[in-house]
């Protein structure tokens, strides 16, 4: 993954600072699998058993057409390297640890095998606005089972869920977790936690992510959906190379929905439904917005919502769908927006 111009080392670093990966490529915020250790004006990059492998100036390298810059920016440590005959730009970017000390055999005598669940404002994949998500998860020896639930007016709209196998990771200590998988493109969550509770502390974004979690009753999931994204970041969008969309038309679908759609009183406005459709061209991660005639946030009946999110959920037939496990992205963001004119859905888009 690297292009480095480095120097072998045995040596150690005294009052090192622990840096975990946050994500590459800024733009599409890829997460990536990687520590290391900031100490004065050397980087000292670990290995997979979390030894120093080699180490680094800060200070920037230029070698036949490769350059590479260091920037320390608060808690934000970025590497920039650039072809310097093409142009090209690869970033990399690490966020320096939390201090708070948490141990593998404390944290499976306080947390595993139990229920948690924080309120998130959106998924990493859709915008929301309108939907309560709430997310649950159970720690388990070598996995994690994750559940969404989607609530709109109190009303549980849709409800989703995932097992995912996960390594955890004990350094200096302090606790990460991440996805067990062969691909290099996994995230790290930092445990931190919070007498009987715990937050999980991540850089998907180009700001922390915090999940507060608090223990809670054990969830019934086996209605839930069964759905996963592909890649564990930020997803393409529908319209990237060749659209991706409904194979049989707008139009199509829209007279599907139109049979069955429960109507909304007189109300006149837009509903728009976020989701992700996977590598596997699965449907999920929804978000939800909703407005008037004039743009501004509006309500609409929960019956409607339920029977929209449903709807799409089902779909499974995407034109240019063989785009989406393209080797740019795995997944890919879409939404519908509903016109409703007296309460009826009269037209979709885009």
């Amino acid at each position: 993954m690297f292009t480095l111009i480095s120097c072998k080392s045995q040596q150690t670093a005294e009052d090192k600072e622990l840096y975990v990966s946050g994500y590459m490529n800024e733009a599409r915020n890829i997460p990536f699998k990687s520590f290391i250790y900031v100490h004065k004006d050397s980087v000292f990059m670990l290995n997979k058993d979390l030894q120093i492998e080699f180490s680094f100036s800060t200070n920037e390298i230029i070698s036949n057409n490769f350059q590479q810059r260091c920037i320390k920016n608060g808690n934000k440590f970025s590497l920039i390297q650039t072809n310097t005959e093409t142009g090209q730009i690869t970033d990399f970017h690490y966020f320096k640890t939390q201090p708070n000390e948490l141990s593998k055999a404390s944290f499976t005598e306080k947390f595993l095998n139990k229920t948690f669940s924080t309120e998130i404002p959106k998924t990493l994949s859709s915008p929301n606005s309108d939907f309560d998500i709430v997310k649950n998860v159970v720690f388990l020896k070598d996995s994690v089972n994750i559940s969404y639930e989607y609530y709109y007016d109190d009303i549980k709209i849709y409800a989703e869920k995932e097992s995912l196998p996960v390594n955890y990771i004990e350094i200096d200590n302090r606790l990460f977790v991440n996805e067990n998988s062969e691909s290099n493109f996994s995230r790290f969550y930092q445990i931190i936690p919070k007498g009987n509770d715990f937050e999980l502390l991540s850089y998907g974004e180009t700001l922390p992510v915090i999940e507060k979690y608090q223990a809670k009753s054990e969830t019934n999931t086996s209605d839930y959906s069964t759905y996963s994204t592909c890649l564990d970041s930020r997803p393409g969008e529908y319209y990237f190379n060749n659209d991706v969309g409904y194979a049989k038309g707008n139009q199509y679908l829209l007279r599907q929905i139109q049979q069955n759609a429960p109507e909304s009183g007189s109300d006149n406005g837009y509903i728009t439904v976020h989701f992700t459709i996977n590598c596997h061209q699965n449907v999920g991660r929804f978000g939800l917005e909703q407005m008037n005639r004039k743009y501004q946030p509006a309500q609409f009946d929960a019956e409607l919502i339920q029977y929209l999110v449903n709807f799409i959920a089902q779909l499974d037939e995407w034109e240019n769908a063989d785009k989406i496990d393209s080797g740019m992205y795995r997944d890919v963001h879409a939404f519908y927006m509903f016109k409703i004119e007296n309460g009826k859905i009269t037209d979709i888009c885009p």
